[in-house]
């Protein structure tokens, strides 16, 4: 039997590299890899020998796709279908795919209502990247890492006709100049806006001054200068192959580890940092749970594990009793204390077992 990692490789100019991390937790549990399996071709997959595959993460862009080629052995655990396209995936064939390898363990709880919903056993198994601590430890004392948190901005989308809301964000950018020009140099940037087709340099800079005057709130100059800025939205001509794609997500994992605190609101990013027992604040929005392919459901049984703190117009409120200690009394500074959350551990034992039984049986 071999051994394969489910992957995602580039298809646009932007990759999201948290597809990656998502493999790399998959990685530290094979014995073994023989091969990368591509997500969205699982029906064109061919091998000479069964190949066992861990099924988790985020399905699907392709869903005509699946279900996966009789050359794979699925395991499916931390699985996230996307409920836009659920009913394209779950095709009758499909479905009789996926009762075949029952049950299924559900990323989160709107997964795992869709497939009860379809006839198909499931539970809730959370995300194997919360099992990046058997692998990754921390092995210097590293800072505040700021990653794709959200802000609001104007010009998000080449139709937008929001003149009011550019007027603020140009007012926004001529208030934090100096700020701005400090941050600009370092502050990544998921490519939001329409000025990434005029200067990369400028939208950073009109990035960095919107996401000053909304963080200045609940952020002292102390954490928000020193900080260091990661988006996980990368060039898809960064890397050549997946091997490189592999490598650099190891490393965003063990940054992630070294980290003293870690704000997002990228679930996979924020997931990771609980792994690896890294501090994190997730920030959440209406925004970000209003759109198909960042539907509220994604976080269900998620969020839970978090600190969480929501996006209003004020700053930052906090939602979980610990975030509203920091946020309701004042900014978070260098010397504020944020703990690591230890409920996920539970699940992550779960995790270790249903994947290592899975591999011990099928070698």
């Amino acid at each position: 039997m071999k051994n394969g990692i489910l992957v995602c490789a580039p298809s646009s100019l932007y990759k999201n590299i948290g597809d990656y991390v998502q493999s790399v937790a998959q990685e530290q549990f094979l014995p073994k890899s023989d091969c990368y399996v591509e997500r969205e071709a699982l029906n064109s997959f061919h091998s000479d020998e069964k190949t066992n595959v861990i099924m988790n993460g985020w399905f699907m862009w392709h869903p005509e796709t699946f279900p996966p080629s009789d050359d794979i052995n699925p395991l499916f655990v931390s699985f996230h279908l996307v409920p836009s396209v659920a009913e394209a995936v779950l095709t009758p064939k499909s479905i009789e795919y996926l009762k075949k390898h029952q049950p299924i363990g559900a990323r989160d709880l709107s997964t795992e209502k869709i497939m009860k919903d379809h006839g198909i056993d499931s539970y809730f198994s959370g995300c194997l990247t919360l099992t990046l601590g058997n692998t990754f430890k921390k092995q210097k004392d590293g800072g505040v890492i700021f990653v794709d948190p959200y802000y609001p901005i104007a010009g998000m989308k080449l139709t937008a006709k929001n003149p009011i809301g550019y007027l603020r964000s140009f007012w926004y950018l001529m208030k934090n100049f100096g700020k701005a020009m400090k941050l600009r140099k370092r502050f990544a940037v998921e490519s939001r806006t329409i000025f990434r087709f005029i200067s990369p340099s400028f939208e950073r800079l009109y990035s960095a001054a919107n996401f000053y005057e909304f963080y200045k709130h609940s952020f002292s100059d102390e954490v928000l200068m020193n900080a260091e800025y990661i988006t996980h939205n990368v060039s898809a001509s960064d890397y050549k192959n997946n091997d490189e794609w592999m490598e650099a997500a190891r490393k965003l994992v063990q940054k992630y580890a070294d980290a003293k605190l870690v704000v997002t609101s990228r679930i996979h990013c924020g997931l990771p940092c609980l792994g690896v027992e890294t501090p994190c604040i997730f920030v959440t929005s209406e925004v970000l749970t209003g759109n198909s392919l960042r539907s509220s459901g994604r976080f269900g049984g998620l969020q839970e594990l978090f600190h969480v703190a929501k996006w209003t117009k004020k700053g930052l409120e906090g939602v979980t009793d610990d975030m509203k200690a920091v946020f309701d009394h004042g900014k978070l500074t260098d010397s504020t204390s944020v703990s690591v959350r230890t409920e996920y551990r539970a699940i992550k034992e779960k995790l270790n077992k249903t994947v290592t039984d899975f591999l011990s049986k099928n070698q």
